[in-house]
């Protein structure tokens, strides 16, 4: 029972992220369709940052955040703002980067 429960939780998280990453690759490419408003993107954002940064301290394993996907603009537009909403300093993200070996 145990396992049906586990595949079912795993089921519904996959098609939960399938649905958010296709309605945002839509979003992002075609200007007619719907965008979610500045706060629902921020809680969608947030939600994902925190469930990886939690995942991450639970089982000590770090995966790539991004996929092949993500461009490098992409990467330090989204980390510059993250930075500055959590009144993080490069000193401050220095000293995280340097507490994993």
């Amino acid at each position: 029972m145990a396992d049906q429960n586990d595949t079912g939780r795993k089921q519904a998280a996959a098609q939960a992220v399938e649905t958010f990453v296709r309605m945002a690759d839509k979003a992002r490419c075609d200007r007619a369709t719907a965008i979610p408003s500045d706060d629902e993107l921020a809680r969608a954002v947030t939600a994902a940052i925190r469930l990886y940064a939690a995942r991450a301290e639970q089982t000590e394993q770090y995966p790539l955040p991004l996929t092949d996907d993500a461009t490098a603009t992409d990467a330090i537009v989204a980390v510059t703002e993250m930075m500055r909403c959590a009144d993080l300093n490069a000193f401050d993200v220095n000293m995280w980067l340097s507490r994993r070996k």
